[in-house]
């Protein structure tokens, strides 16, 4: 499976840090407007951000590659919308060795060996949502 690349942004200057973001896809305007704020937020910051779409959730091996290939590219940092929660559990750190992940959106569950690869989490409280969203009716 390649690691093709949806998006690179390149931004001039020697203090530019590199990021990558893996998204399950962007089928929909959900990851398509998380992906929209991350470009637009690269900008701002002059961050390089170079972007993976996996091709949907059972594409775990597609996304096993698109980690290995932002750790060759030299990544700051890796956001990581995980094809499955568990797809990672025992060997993330195969693929990132030690660039650190952010897990976004979707849960990523790790043992206690890879819990020290995953330096944060961002995303929505689903259930939270749900009943914000339920209360207001």
């Amino acid at each position: 499976m390649s690691a093709e690349v949806i998006a690179a942004q390149s931004k001039q200057g020697k203090s530019a840090e590199k990021v990558c973001a893996i998204y399950p896809h962007l089928k929909d305007s959900y990851w398509l407007s998380v992906n929209y704020g991350m470009v637009m937020e690269a900008e701002k910051q002059n961050i390089n951000l170079k972007v993976f779409e996996s091709g949907g959730y059972p594409n775990v091996d597609k996304q096993r590659s698109q980690l290995v290939a932002c750790r060759d590219w030299g990544a700051d940092a890796i956001i990581l919308g995980t094809v499955s929660p568990t797809a990672f559990s025992n060997d993330l750190s195969q693929y990132t060795k030690d660039t650190p992940v952010f897990a976004t959106v979707n849960h990523l569950v790790a043992d206690k060996a890879q819990e020290s690869h995953i330096k944060g989490v961002v995303g929505v409280d689903w259930y939270w949502m749900g009943y914000k969203v339920g209360e207001s009716r």
